[in-house]
């Protein structure tokens, strides 16, 4: 049986994310959209129907959240008055709902990556509020490897080990922004996978699944009846006897 060495060159854990999840998804030969309906399908085990998942698109080394805070901020007109975004995210923070966020002289709302320490203290009188302001600020500024969105239906975050095991507190982080982004945005759910060299439990039991680099060859191999492009996505492995 073939089996995937420890480490594999010449590409780094993210370079070979990237060249996986872009021959499958980005491959314009693949006009059925096998490879996305494989992975999202059979890998992620998502139960979307086809035509859903022929929708889906793929963003790497994203900020998800943030990016979503930022263009909705952008749109706003200097106020002193508690927006609504304010406190539909407070809400899902169970913060006050009428509690202020930064702002400007102007009254413009800060976007949550650029708080300050001592402006977030500011705007917080009680235990508490002060923590999770600076969680929002560190959930907007979390950066997924790939993120994978099933348009008005899911997110699939995606985080792969690059040197060493991966760390507890900014998966939560990552998969906090998960859980705000997808109530943010109205869709279903926001699920996250880890990929690691070697199989492992999960980290922190708010992972979805722990996969490991030979669970997603093993995955392309058992597809190349189905899917005509596997050979092309499993040459991105360094294979061994």
């Amino acid at each position: 049986m073939k089996t995937l060495e420890t480490k594999m060159a010449p590409f780094s854990s993210k370079d070979l994310l990237v060249k996986v999840l872009a021959s499958a998804f980005l491959n314009p030969g693949d006009r059925n959209q096998k490879g996305k309906k494989l992975f999202i399908q059979d890998f992620l085990k998502c139960g979307c129907p086809d035509a859903v998942v022929e929708q889906a698109n793929i963003h790497f080394f994203v900020n998800p959240l943030g990016a979503l805070l930022n263009r909705q901020i952008a749109t706003m007109e200097a106020t002193s008055a508690t927006t609504p975004l304010e406190k539909e995210v407070n809400a899902l923070l169970k913060l006050p709902k009428n509690l202020k966020w930064p702002r400007r002289h102007s009254g413009q709302l800060l976007a949550p990556a650029t708080w300050r320490r001592s402006a977030i203290r500011e705007v917080t009188n009680k235990a508490g509020q002060e923590e999770k302001l600076v969680l929002l600020r560190k959930m907007a500024k979390a950066v997924i490897d790939a993120v994978i969105e099933v348009p008005g239906r899911a997110f699939f975050y995606l985080v792969v080990q690059e040197k060493n095991r991966l760390q507890k507190e900014p998966l939560l982080i990552q998969y906090e922004s998960g859980q705000i982004l997808y109530k943010l945005m109205g869709y279903n759910r926001c699920r996250l996978f880890t990929i690691t060299e070697k199989n492992e439990s999960k980290i922190i039991p708010e992972i979805d699944t722990a996969l490991s680099w030979q669970d997603l060859h093993d995955a392309f191999s058992q597809a190349r009846v189905g899917y005509p492009f596997a050979d092309q996505v499993i040459q991105f492995f360094e294979i061994v006897e």
